[in-house]
């Protein structure tokens, strides 16, 4: 069941996307709750992964700041921290400072549809490939200063048809889709 404030959904099934994700490429995790988001907890941690629409008060994302300060890693999706603990939106990702980049809304269609990332550098894509596709939904970030931009966000009309497909072609679009910013000592 889901549930839609501020036409944002709050669903399970992304919680359970990246459990499967990570459990069936045999990556050890912990499910943790808010209870869970203290710096005892956390310590004990070196990778906290948030999935899509996690609603995360102004006290949680200051313990999720220190995690990483402290040289933890961060992995968000999404609308991480976009929303407040009762699930009203802030209008800019309470951890924008972290992340790196700025919300700037949804990007084009806000339901799931077809995805497209092109990783941005020739390291990238020797190990990841020219594109990586996807079904989901993305939001639209313009990167801070200093934030590293590892793949755009594309299209699959961009990149047009299987047999139109040019792997010479430079299918970029300087739209951010995932990237790495660096805060304290950790990422």
């Amino acid at each position: 069941n889901t549930g839609q404030t501020h036409g944002h959904a709050f669903c399970i099934p992304d919680a359970i996307g990246a459990y499967e994700f990570l459990n069936r490429s045999h990556i050890p995790l912990d499910i943790a709750l808010d209870e869970h988001l203290t710096p005892i907890t956390l310590g004990q941690y070196s990778v906290l992964f948030l999935s899509n629409s996690a609603c995360l008060s102004d006290e949680q994302c200051d313990v999720i700041r220190g995690f990483v300060a402290d040289g933890g890693t961060l992995i968000a999706t999404h609308q991480t921290s976009l929303l407040d603990e009762w699930g009203q939106e802030r209008g800019q990702f309470a951890l924008a400072d972290l992340l790196g980049v700025d919300c700037q809304g949804p990007s084009g269609d806000v339901k799931d549809s077809g995805r497209v990332l092109v990783p941005c550098t020739p390291e990238l894509r020797s190990e990841l490939g020219d594109l990586i596709f996807f079904y989901g939904v993305e939001s639209a970030v313009s990167a801070r200063s200093g934030t590293e931009v590892l793949c755009d966000s594309s299209s699959p009309e961009k990149v047009g048809a299987e047999h139109k497909f040019d792997p010479s072609q430079d299918y970029r679009t300087g739209a951010p889709a995932v990237t790495r910013n660096r805060f304290g000592k950790g990422q």
